[in-house]
């Protein structure tokens, strides 16, 4: 998260948020969320590229 970017998990789901503009995915169409440490030591969240079927990327 900065101040123009955040990914938000919570019980409805994934949020992407970039500048004004939000993604979201409910977890029926999320088949795994991966979270790995960035290099500066601070949290990076990273969805997993295969979403259920149905679901789009857009």
């Amino acid at each position: 998260m900065d101040k123009h970017n955040a990914v938000v998990v919570d019980a409805a789901g994934v949020a992407f948020e970039m500048y004004d503009i939000t993604v979201d995915f409910p977890w029926p169409e999320i088949r795994s969320v991966h979270y790995s440490r960035a290099p500066t030591a601070r949290p990076s969240w990273s969805p997993s590229s295969t979403l259920t079927a149905g679901s789009t990327n857009a």
